[in-house]
């Protein structure tokens, strides 16, 4: 029998290019939530890990994941659609890439060296059942002053915790956190020289999950 010298063996496509378009776009579209909570997350705090150098690692991922995603279906696109495809997503991609440059130049470094947060020192402490209200002091530099920020945390798995800023005070240095119910506390803040030379207080209550 007669053998065709020009008939080439078939070579079976790698798993990836054997995906169907819709679950790679279904790939995508999940980076890109991934990338979209990362940014939410990043500025509205929702999960935070106990490990300050865990938490930039997570968020670097997650700014940075939309690119795998682009990355998975870019061989199935043509060159116009590849110009509509990169037009209208080049500034989220973009901003989130600014986003992560930021944290890998100057979170990340100063979490890894000194395993804390840059400009974001816990102060003060009260517990409640099972979760806690944190006093932060900030610091974002020479432009600004100190401020304080009060954070309800819960612990949902060893490490991860769910939280929820409750109110903040700028400027500010120096405040006492007191319990006064169960699920009431009074923040007393002090002087800030000049600029707020009054002593500040606020009652919080909080939300026993955090949320609810």
């Amino acid at each position: 029998m007669a053998t065709n010298i020009y008939e080439m063996p078939r070579v079976r496509p790698s798993a990836m290019r054997a995906w169907p378009n819709r679950r790679r776009v279904a790939l995508m579209s999940l980076t890109f939530f991934c990338g979209i909570f990362g940014n939410w997350n990043w500025m509205h705090p929702v999960l935070r890990f106990t490990d300050p150098l865990a938490n930039r690692v997570a968020l670097l991922l997650l700014l940075l994941i939309p690119w795998f995603g682009v990355w998975l279906i870019w061989s199935d696109l043509g060159v116009w659609r590849r110009a509509v495809f990169v037009g209208a997503l080049l500034p989220f991609l973009a901003y989130n890439t600014f986003c992560a440059g930021l944290v890998g130049i100057f979170d990340l470094p100063f979490a890894l060296f000194s395993r804390s947060s840059l400009g974001f020192d816990p102060v003060d402490r009260v517990a409640f059942p099972h979760s806690a209200a944190v006093l932060y002091l900030t610091d974002c530099g020479a432009t600004c002053s100190w401020g304080l920020e009060l954070r309800h945390e819960l612990q949902i798995l060893p490490g991860l915790l769910l939280v929820r800023d409750v109110a903040g005070w700028y400027p500010a240095h120096k405040a006492v956190l007191r319990r006064v119910g169960p699920w009431e506390l009074d923040v007393v803040i002090a002087p800030y020289a000049n600029r707020e030379p009054r002593v500040r207080e606020a009652r919080v209550r909080l939300k026993p999950f955090v949320y609810f």
